[in-house]
């Protein structure tokens, strides 16, 4: 799936989130929106997933307008920070969840939604956890089924939004190395907003920085960290130490 964003602007009162931001993210591709808090990189994946609309602009999804499509329409996954698993649910009813209340539309019986669960649960490295509850479970695991869940709906186009800020160091490096061989082997387009350089280099295909409403840069890591477009870029980045994270 191919996402056009056109001159999108969105102002909460006197606050402008956006203001006429223009990007393309290509079929399959893992693109970081990167940038300090009120940048406007979450506003920005809101308006892709359909959860805010925007003042002016348009969304296109391979060329279709998608602006004022509502989300349930969109076919679009999303992975929160704080994993926003159901916590009254089991594992199982929480991956469950988006098949269940769409059941006419996925035109599932009960048992194939079960063995769709258990596919998904092997994919994210979690066999057999259907009946564990989300408070059984490490941050790493509750996001990876956090993660089975948003898959569980053959989305088009995968949202995280800040996926591992809430995870310890080591256990953020390791889910993040599997998320990014996950994409790939799924080949699904993908978006993440993160605040953290070393994340943004490590796992996306392109960097897109953003600062007080606008696009600063987009390019490959390798673009973004060796020939910076812009005083603010360079400052936000130079604070990753090792140079092998853009190559």
């Amino acid at each position: 799936m191919r996402i056009e964003a056109q001159q999108l602007a969105r102002r909460f009162g006197a606050f402008v989130a956006l203001d006429g931001v223009s990007l393309s993210v290509g079929e399959g591709e893992l693109v970081a929106l990167l940038g300090p808090s009120g940048s406007g990189k979450t506003t920005l994946l809101r308006l892709v997933a359909g959860l805010d609309f925007p003042d002016s602009g348009q969304i296109l999804f391979d060329g279709a307008d998608a602006t004022a499509v509502p989300i349930q329409k969109r076919q679009v996954g999303f992975v929160f920070q704080n994993y926003a698993l159901f916590r009254h649910m089991s594992v199982g009813q929480n991956v469950a969840f988006g098949l269940e209340v769409n059941r006419k539309k996925f035109q599932m019986t009960g048992r194939q939604i079960r063995e769709r669960v258990s596919e998904l649960l092997r994919l994210v490295q979690l066999p057999g956890f259907e009946n564990r509850r989300p408070h059984q479970l490490s941050g790493g695991q509750r996001q990876r089924v956090a993660l089975a869940r948003a898959l569980a709906i053959e989305p088009r186009i995968l949202l995280l939004d800040e996926p591992f800020g809430a995870l310890d160091a080591k256990v953020r490096k390791e889910l993040r190395a599997w998320v990014r061989g996950l994409q790939q082997k799924l080949k699904i387009t993908t978006i993440f907003v993160t605040h953290d350089q070393e994340e943004a280099l490590e796992l996306s295909d392109r960097v897109v920085v953003m600062n007080h409403a606008r696009i600063e840069q987009i390019g490959t890591p390798a673009e973004v960290y060796d020939y910076p477009a812009t005083p603010f870029v360079w400052e936000f980045l130079r604070g990753t130490t090792s140079r092998e994270l853009a190559t």
